[in-house]
């Protein structure tokens, strides 16, 4: 797609590195324009609500993030019963819905989030909180 848009520019590209590095810096200004948009003005107990995420799940081996995000698929009773134990949980956090009206859906279907792409203050934040635990 980048490519076709360039070429209908008529814009040279001296190496096909260059394309890449245009879209890897895209996406990387997008997630931190996201990232700051969703964690922008967040209090004290949201971002401990937030960090809750990165800790082990009571009764599991895996982070409530990992719990989360592994919602069953089939549409038996049980699994029902398990979406809404999973609603309920990320609503608990405290973190209002309207955060992310500035932000296209397409957003919210993308990879999962990488602390590495995190802005600095959140990143040193959940590195000191995640040690800690």
């Amino acid at each position: 797609m980048l490519l076709e848009e360039l070429r209908r520019q008529r814009v040279l590209l001296s190496v096909p590195r260059v394309p890449e590095m245009l879209v890897h810096r895209a996406r990387t200004r997008a997630e931190q324009v996201s990232y700051r948009a969703l964690a922008e003005r967040l209090t004290e107990t949201q971002l401990d609500a937030l960090d809750t995420l990165l800790a082990p799940k009571p009764g599991t081996a895996l982070s409530g993030m990992v719990w989360v995000r592994q919602a069953p698929q089939a549409p038996a009773a049980r699994n029902m019963l398990a979406l809404v134990e999973r609603v309920r949980f990320v609503r608990a956090l405290g973190i209002e819905r309207d955060r992310q009206r500035n932000i296209p859906n397409v957003a919210f279907d993308r990879r999962p989030i990488r602390r590495s792409s995190l802005p600095q203050p959140l990143f040193c934040r959940a590195s000191a909180s995640s040690s800690v635990r």
